[in-house]
């Protein structure tokens, strides 16, 4: 299945194999990288222990991207599918709409698939690495057991670090993109929405994300205990980093004893600098997260404000932090990872940690559900994965 260090004739090493090893040697047989190595000693002594570990690097990380990508492209094609039968019968018919649908799909199924494969791809790549005796030449031409597993970890925390950057990016909503698609909208209609920021009270009938518009808009000004002015409007649109009213009607008010003072009609009005639809939307309890960036400038935008603000700093939690899994969970699967194939069982080594990262990852994904609806605090799958990093440093650090 695998194709060994042989076919990786590294740039570093095709010289000197072709003009020193041609005399005496015949080829290696074994068609592993190190075994190869450790065949051609008499080529190791013209070779520095720097471009021995980067050839050694260069082949393990191949090895480990290979496997990581074909089972992220399996796990992704086996979720498309169960999401096409799910909903075909909302499925437009429409090619282009069709291929929109599992474009948008494709980027929203990574939260769950790309900290998967990462796991998968280094438990297939180091069960190979055991069971063919890798491990074990790896070592006899000079390299350490930490050397050997490192590439894994970094690698894996690399792809999770850039996946965090995704998450900065608009591809954090393009789940909502495609139920938009579904739904046969550029956009899903949420329900009423009323909360106060600073001295106004702010209802909205019906708020569209992805149109990003609203429909009966309504703004009541207070001061203390009295009421100073009512916006009505019929319809409001986002752009240039605020919401602009159209067809407004300002009633203003005085007091009690004279409780209407003039009614002004404008075509457009100005308000609500930095409210995003987005970040309306997760206020009101509707959405299904922010992106970092919204995120942040929603508890900045929400600062000192009596808007409960529990289900924004999870969402920002969880997209800086949860990818993170992956590495941890890879560092702690090298740490029990064995040199020699003669207590080796290469099915019971898989199965073991199969099952402990679908379990892990199934507490943690439930963790961060609860706390995403306020049942638990925001920090605790934070702290699940502190625990998951201090005992995978625990065990790898004891790699020699």
């Amino acid at each position: 299945m695998h194709k060994s260090a042989h076919s990786l004739t590294l740039p570093l090493l095709s010289g000197k194999l072709q003009g020193d090893a041609r005399d005496t040697r015949a080829p290696a047989t074994n068609k592993g990288f190190a075994h190869i190595c450790a065949q051609y000693q008499f080529f190791l002594n013209n070779l520095t222990q720097m471009e021995l570990k980067l050839s050694a690097n260069i082949y393990l990380a191949k090895l480990y991207l290979k496997n990581f990508f074909i089972t992220l492209l399996g796990l992704e094609l086996f979720f498309l599918l169960i999401d096409y039968l799910q909903n075909q019968k909302n499925i437009p018919d429409s090619a282009n709409l069709l291929v929109l649908y599992f474009y948008y799909q494709s980027f929203a199924a990574l939260k769950i698939t790309l900290s998967l494969s990462l796991v998968f791809g280094a438990l297939w790549s180091l069960a190979y690495l055991v069971r063919s005796n890798e491990m074990t030449a790896f070592e006899s031409i000079g390299l350490s057991k930490k050397k050997i597993l490192s590439p894994f970890i970094w690698l894996s925390f690399g792809v999770s670090v850039l996946y965090i950057g995704l998450n900065f990016t608009p591809v954090g909503y393009y789940y909502d993109e495609a139920r938009g698609i579904l739904s046969g909208q550029s956009g899903h209609a949420n329900g009423e929405l009323f909360f106060k920021y600073k001295n106004e009270f702010i209802y909205i009938k019906k708020l569209n994300t992805l149109s990003k518009t609203a429909e009966d808009m309504r703004i009541i000004g207070i001061e203390g205990k009295r009421v100073n002015y009512h916006v009505v409007a019929d319809f409001g649109k986002f752009e240039n980093d605020s919401w602009t009213l159209k067809n407004v009607k300002i009633i203003y008010l005085n007091n009690a004893h004279q409780p209407f003072i003039k009614e002004v009609q404008k075509a457009e009005v100005k308000t609500l600098d930095g409210f995003k639809p987005k970040i309306l939307d997760n206020i009101s309890n509707y959405g299904e997260g922010l992106n970092i960036v919204d995120a942040v400038n929603a508890i900045i935008l929400l600062k000192n404000q009596s808007i409960n603000t529990d289900k924004i700093k999870a969402s920002l939690l969880n997209a800086l932090f949860l990818p993170l899994f992956a590495p941890l969970t890879v560092m702690l699967i090298a740490g029990y990872t064995p040199t020699a194939v003669r207590s080796f069982i290469a099915s019971r080594f898989v199965a073991v940690w199969l099952f402990y990262t679908v379990a892990a990852w199934g507490v943690l994904t439930t963790l961060t559900k609860l706390t995403f609806y306020g049942a638990l605090s925001s920090y605790l799958p934070i702290f699940v994965l502190a625990g998951l990093g201090v005992a995978g440093y625990y065990v790898y650090r004891r790699v020699r």
